[in-house]
């Protein structure tokens, strides 16, 4: 019997979880969450590249969050839970950029 309490405990935690993941979704979507931020994010990452010179790497990826974190203050966004995805797409976008700027 302790077994199947402890099934439906789990269920309905995931029940839980599921709903407030769609209602992040869903607001996401309606508020544009998303392209707000990939603007903010390409945006934030072109004022460090000017702002600091090259080889400074940490301190550029360090304005380019301090500023996604004041966007997602300023649009309500819990900030905390997609910050490491965040932090991954930005070195993605990082990388990516000095391949195009090294060509060119």
């Amino acid at each position: 019997m302790e077994n199947v309490s402890s099934i439906v405990m789990l269920v309905c935690l995931c029940s839980i979880l599921i709903a407030f993941i769609g209602y992040i979704l869903f607001k996401a979507i309606k508020n544009r969450w998303i392209s707000k931020l990939l603007d903010t994010i390409k945006t934030s990452i072109k004022e460090a590249e000017d702002k600091y010179p090259s080889g400074h790497g940490e301190e550029k990826k360090q304005y380019v969050l301090a500023q996604i974190e004041a966007k997602c203050k300023e649009l309500n966004i819990p900030v905390n839970m997609i910050f490491s995805a965040i932090s991954k797409l930005i070195n993605t976008i990082i990388e990516n950029y000095n391949i195009i700027k090294k060509g060119k």
